[in-house]
């Protein structure tokens, strides 16, 4: 059964398991930097602040959930 939040707190569910959303959260803060290095050696003027703005959204987004399961 694939991992579900809307039943964080289920025995034998994903959420149980220790360091899983620790992996996979440092997995989405790596891509999410490595997106805005590319953009930064890529993209120049508003653009570039575009994608950066996006890119810090769904990071603190990213951070907001993974709070919220710990």
């Amino acid at each position: 059964m694939p991992c579900s939040t809307e039943e964080p707190h289920q025995s034998g569910s994903c959420a149980a398991k220790p360091g899983h959303w620790d992996r996979r959260f440092l997995a989405a803060l790596g891509a999410y930097g490595f997106l805005a290095l590319m953009a930064g050696l890529t993209l120049s003027g508003v653009l570039r602040m575009a994608v950066w703005a996006v890119l810090g959204g769904l990071a603190i987004k990213t951070f907001l959930v993974w709070r919220r399961l710990r």
